[in-house]
């Protein structure tokens, strides 16, 4: 993610994540590697639905009635963070 906050994609390091995740699948490994999840998926992912999010409104509600939150709306789990 960009110093914006903008989407800019996602990094080789969020792919090796998801893989040593795979492989290392611990509460130890990940605890240990919590800043490169931080850094690497839950920032960029945070910043890619704030972008996808206002195309997405025009679907809200019509899939089996769930709401699609945005991370600055209230309800959201990434909101407040």
């Amino acid at each position: 993610m960009n110093p914006a906050g903008t989407f800019s994609g996602f990094t080789k390091e969020t792919v090796s994540f998801f893989r040593k995740l795979k492989k290392y699948n611990t509460r130890d490994w990940f605890e240990a590697n919590r800043e490169v999840y931080r850094e690497h998926v839950l920032e960029p992912a945070k910043a890619f639905i704030t972008a996808m999010g206002p195309g997405l409104k025009k679907y809200r509600g019509r899939s089996k009635g769930q709401q699609i939150y945005l991370p600055t709306q209230p309800g959201h789990p990434f909101h407040g963070r």
